[in-house]
C-alpha cells in the first residue's frame, strides 16, 4: 500500500536488542561508577576517622603521661636535694618528658659571663664543663633577656636569626627551647631540649610549669644549705652525713611503699681500714675517705643518696631500683674502687683499698628503715666474713634464721 511503512520485526529487533543492551550497559557503569564513588568517600570517611581516633587514643594517652610524669616530679622536686644534684635530675625528667634526644643544663661559668653545660646527655662529651656559650646570642640569649622559656617557634615568630646561625646549631645541636631556671636572686642556670617528640610549643605551659618547680627547688636546696650545713654533710668527704641520710631514708621508703617502686640500700666499708691508718698514718686513712667519697659520687646518679655512716661505713639508698640493678651497680663500684689509687701527701707510692657490700632491697629484705639497714648489715657481714672485697645481696633465709649479727 502507498504511503504506509511496514516494521519488519526480523530486520529491527538486532537494532532493538543492541539499544537495550548499550542502554543496560551504561546505567550499569553509571552505578557501578556511582558505587565506587561511594565506597572511596565512605572508605576515605574511615580513614579520616581512624586517624582521628588514633590522634585521640594518642592524646589520651599522652594525657595519663602527663599526670604520672608530673604527680612524680612534684614528689621528687619537693624533697630535699643539695644544689648540685638538681641539675641532673631536671635534665633527666625533661628527657623522658618531652622523649628528647638531648637535654642539657647550662650554669654561668665561674670565670667568664658565658654559659657551659654542667649535665646533660646527647651533647658532645667536650661539652661538659669546657664549652662556653654567649649569654647575648640566639635562644639563649633571648630567654636570658625575656626571662622566660623560648621554643624554636618563638624565635621565628619573634623575627629571630635564621636557622642554621644558632650557637647551638653551629655545634650540631638543633634546640627546641631554652628555659631559664631562677634560684634566690638571679638565674642559676637555663635548660636546653632538642629532638622532641613531643609537640613543645602546645605543651609550653607544661614545660614553663616544670622550670617553676625545679627553680623553687634550686631555690629551697640554696637556703636549706645556708641553714643546715652543718647539719647535712660530712665536712671531710663532701657526702651527706647519717642524719641528713636518716631524713632521706624515711622519705624514700615512704614514697616507695606508696607508689610501690623497688628501693636498694648498699652498706659497704673499707676493707682492713684499722691496718691503713696503722701502717700508713691517718692521713692515708683521711684520703682513702675522700678518694672512695669521689668515686662512690661518679658512679651514683644524682638523684640517689650518697652519705657517711660512720667511720669508714658508707650507706648509698638508690630509688626505683630493683636488687638485680643495685647487684650491678654494687659489683661496678666495688671494681671502680679496687681499681683506683690513692695519693697520699708526702708519699711516692700510692694505695689500693677495696671494698666489702651488703645489699638489701624493699619490699623482699623489708618494708621498714630499720628492716632493709638490718638486712643490708646483715649481708655485709657476711661479705666480710667470707673473705672480703666482695658483694653480698640479702636473703630472707639469713634474716628468718637469724645465722649472723650485724656489724657493730
Amino acid at each position: 500500500m502507498t504511503g504506509e511503512i511496514f516494521l519488519n520485526p526480523v530486520i529491527h529487533l538486532p537494532v532493538f536488542a543492541i539499544g537495550l543492551v548499550s542502554g543496560a550497559l551504561a546505567l550499569f557503569f553509571f552505578w557501578r561508577k556511582k558505587a565506587k564513588a561511594e565506597t572511596t568517600q565512605l572508605q576515605n570517611k574511615f580513614r579520616d576517622h581512624a586517624v582521628e581516633l588514633r590522634e585521640t587514643r594518642g592524646e589520651l594517652a599522652r594525657q595519663g603521661e602527663i599526670a604520672a610524669q608530673i604527680t612524680s616530679l612534684v614528689q621528687m622536686l619537693t624533697e630535699n636535694h643539695p644544689r648540685n644534684a638538681l641539675p641532673n635530675i631536671v635534665v633527666r625528667f625533661l628527657g623522658e618528658f618531652f622523649h628528647a634526644s638531648a637535654a642539657g643544663f647550662f650554669a654561668p661559668a665561674e670565670d667568664t659571663g658565658d654559659f657551659t653545660l654542667v649535665a646533660g646527655f646527647g651533647f658532645p662529651k667536650e661539652w661538659l664543663h669546657q664549652v662556653r656559650l654567649p649569654r647575648d646570642e640566639d635562644l639563649l640569649g633571648l630567654a636570658l633577656q625575656k626571662k622566660t622559656v623560648i621554643t624554636r617557634e618563638d624565635l621565628v615568630r619573634l623575627g629571630g636569626p635564621r636557622a642554621g646561625s644558632l650557637s647551638f646549631e653551629k655545634a650540631g645541636i638543633q634546640p627546641d627551647f631554652v628555659a631559664p631556671v631562677f634560684g634566690l636572686t638571679s638565674i642559676v642556670g637555663v635548660v636546653v631540649g632538642a629532638g622532641c617528640a613531643g609537640k613543645i610549643d602546645e605543651e609550653k605551659k607544661f614545660l614553663s610549669a616544670i622550670v617553676d618547680l625545679a627553680s623553687i627547688a634550686f631555690q629551697y636546696a640554696a637556703l636549706h644549705e645556708t641553714s643546715n650545713t652543718n647539719f647535712s654533710y660530712d665536712h671531710l668527704t663532701g657526702v651527706a652525713n647519717r642524719n641528713f641520710f636518716a631524713q632521706r631514708f624515711e622519705s624514700m621508703i615512704r614514697h616507695a611503699r606508696n607508689y610501690m617502686h623497688p628501693l636498694s640500700l648498699l652498706f659497704f666499708d673499707i676493707d682492713h681500714f684499722k691496718g691503713i691508718n696503722d701502717t700508713h698514718g691517718h692521713q692515708a686513712g683521711d684520703a682513702a675517705l675522700k678518694k672512695v667519697a669521689q668515686i662512690t659520687r661518679g658512679c651514683t646518679r644524682s638523684s640517689d643518696i650518697v652519705a657517711r655512716y660512720g667511720g669508714d661505713e658508707f650507706v648509698v639508698l638508690i630509688a626505683n631500683s630493683c636488687k638485680e640493678e643495685a647487684a650491678t651497680y654494687a659489683e661496678h663500684l666495688r671494681a671502680e674502687i679496687s681499681a683506683m689509687e690513692v695519693r697520699v701527701p708526702g708519699q711516692n707510692t700510692p694505695i689500693q683499698v677495696n671494698i666489702s657490700v651488703g645489699v638489701s632491697t624493699f619490699p623482699e629484705d623489708g618494708v621498714t628503715t630499720e628492716e632493709l639497714a638490718r638486712a643490708a648489715d646483715i649481708a655485709l657481714y657476711i661479705a666480710k666474713k667470707n673473705g672480703r672485697n666482695q658483694v653480698v645481696l640479702a636473703t630472707q633465709a639469713w634474716l628468718k634464721s637469724g645465722v649472723a649479727e650485724p656489724v657493730v
